[in-house]
């Protein structure tokens, strides 16, 4: 419509073409991606070295699936300790105490820890302990540290527990929703006199699973901001309309 014709329209079409061009635009399209997460966190320690994850699977309903993604986190905590056992009250002396090897497996794949160095360093005065008595105390400190408790070992020395993180992505095959975990809780050396020693590794951790579906394309939201002045201007055209009836009778 050129200039001059628009300039001849009478007022109440001109405010009708405006309103169509409110809807036209209004009445666009744009593309919006769906993504659904599910996080479920997972436990692994001497007493539960593995675990599946159940994760809901992708909705056919939702659109054609995009991508798949695994994501995690994963918490270690050690424990250890030493004993003295020299018959005597006694410091125990150590060196080089490590922990080496802690991995956590998801299915196929595998991530490390870092390894842990503790260095070298001394307990301290600490009473002797007789070999029967060790192992049952070590027996009743290893079923309470199971429980989710501290380690508790009697007449023992634990200088630090260590939390070392752990995060990164995994590549799922296909479209998986179990998620098998599992863990090497590594090893702990150290050197020692007259000492015995132990060491508790556990894991703690969350599972990521996200479903990406291709974009759909969904009205859009602006024209809402539109709905007030469309009615505000159909009434105006109504109104002007019967007025210009109104002269030519």
């Amino acid at each position: 419509m050129s200039s001059q014709n628009y300039r001849q329209l009478s007022p109440a079409r001109k405010i009708l073409s405006a309103i169509i061009v409110l809807l036209a635009a209004g009445c666009s399209v744009v593309a919006k991606a769906n993504t659904f997460s599910e996080s479920l966190s997972f436990s692994l320690n001497p007493a539960d070295t593995s675990e599946v994850l159940h994760f809901d699977p992708f909705n056919l309903s939702l659109g054609t699936l995009e991508s798949v993604g695994f994501s995690f986190d994963a918490t270690r905590r050690h424990d250890w300790a030493v004993w003295n056992i020299a018959g005597e009250p006694a410091s125990v002396d150590y060196a080089d105490a490590l922990l080496s090897g802690t991995a956590l497996h998801l299915d196929a794949s595998v991530f490390d820890f870092a390894d842990q160095s503790y260095g070298s360093g001394s307990t301290g005065t600490l009473p002797s302990v007789s070999f029967p008595t060790f192992f049952s105390e070590a027996q009743a400190g290893r079923t309470q540290f199971i429980n989710g408790l501290d380690a508790v070992y009697p007449s023992a020395f634990n200088p630090a527990g260590t939390l070392t993180d752990l995060a990164g992505n995994y590549s799922p095959v296909g479209f998986p929703t179990d998620l098998n975990l599992s863990y090497d809780p590594g090893h702990f050396s150290i050197v020692a006199n007259n000492a015995l020693s132990a060491s508790l590794v556990d894991i703690t951790g969350t599972a990521t699973l996200t479903f990406t579906y291709q974009p759909v394309s969904v009205p859009d939201s602006s024209l809402g901001l539109f709905v007030p002045v469309l009615w505000v201007g159909l009434l105006v055209v109504a109104k002007r309309r019967r007025t210009e009836l109104s002269r030519a009778v």
